[in-house]
């Protein structure tokens, strides 16, 4: 399979037009032999390197980076006395440019450099021609490339290896001047800022809810927990209340009273005793207006039984007690 490249690479000589991919770096390695000091051709021989020029081989719908001997180009280096502002480079190359090519200003391209020098000096290079002879050089390729821009073969030399991607060769070829391409770049960096603080703050906020989801779940269920603890609790508490009501009802029976025994599972209460009959009468009144919410039930365990001291009916009884 045949990998497409980014953008093609067309390398203009004195004599022929010669195509590159931009993703075989070996192959560029041959343009280090251009002569930069090629004589700049005319009309007739600049359409005679045109009719030679292998169109087959280049493919199809990718942008094209033209790169042209410097001698092809107006070149001016000028050292000043300051660092031009990067807001004020395209203007200043630009007054350098009209002034070098005696073009006016709309029918310029141009590229610009600025190199700081020692003592807060620097060195601005521009490249110009006229808009006529860019598109001269770009003619060819405007039927079949996605975009065609011209480059300085020196411009290209300098750029790192790595840096040569298509955006970036894009913004250092050749251009016509537009005043409003500062501008839309500050608006670009600033939408770009907003943008980045948009999803930064929307982040946080996202991140502050999702927290706050959290702790109301943890929260949650810490209050279930409770709540489970307080319900067991409070079971614990009713079932010993009950226990203890009815152990203190037992310790509250009258000395003639035999208990026998006395068992209690929190909910339920059996009490086994003893006791003339007269007083079981007297004690389950008792117990009913005392803990009206409880069920009884009474279980005569045998008929009756004589007491030795007065002769007295002593009755066997057995009494069931549940909580309501």
């Amino acid at each position: 399979m045949r990998l497409v490249p980014s953008y093609a690479v067309a390398v203009y000589t004195a004599e022929q037009c010669r195509f590159y991919d931009s993703c075989k770096a070996a192959e560029l390695v041959a343009l280090q032999s251009i002569d930069q000091d090629s004589s700049v051709p005319d009309t007739f021989q600049l359409s005679a390197i045109h009719q030679t020029l292998p169109l087959e081989s280049l493919s199809q719908h990718v942008p094209v980076l033209v790169l042209v001997p410097d001698a092809w180009l107006t070149v001016s280096r000028s050292q000043v006395d300051h660092l031009i502002p990067v807001s004020l480079l395209p203007l200043a190359a630009l007054s350098y440019a009209t002034e070098i090519t005696f073009l006016p200003p709309e029918a310029v391209q141009f590229s610009y450099s600025q190199v700081s020098l020692s003592d807060k000096r620097s060195e601005l290079t521009v490249f110009a021609c006229s808009s006529e002879w860019a598109e001269q050089l770009c003619r060819p390729f405007h039927g079949m490339a996605k975009n065609c821009v011209i480059m300085p073969f020196s411009q290209w030399q300098r750029m790192k290896p790595s840096s040569r991607s298509w955006s970036h060769c894009k913004k250092q070829a050749l251009s016509t001047y537009q005043p409003e391409k500062v501008k839309s770049q500050k608006t670009r960096v600033l939408l770009s800022y907003l943008l980045a603080l948009s999803l930064l703050v929307q982040g946080s906020a996202l991140g502050y809810l999702f927290s706050l989801h959290k702790q109301t779940e943890d929260a949650f269920l810490a209050r279930q927990e409770i709540s489970e603890l307080q319900a067991a609790w409070k079971a614990v508490r009713i079932e010993n209340d009950f226990t203890q009501s009815v152990l203190s009802a037992v310790q509250a029976f009258p000395r003639r009273v035999q208990l026998l025994a006395v068992n209690s599972d929190g909910v339920k209460a059996e009490i086994r005793m003893m006791l003339p009959e007269s007083d079981l009468d007297t004690i389950f009144i008792g117990w009913q207006h005392q803990f009206p919410q409880w069920l009884w039930e009474v279980n005569h365990t045998s008929q009756s039984a004589v007491s030795m001291h007065n002769n007295a009916e002593v009755l066997d009884v057995s009494i069931s007690i549940f909580s309501g």
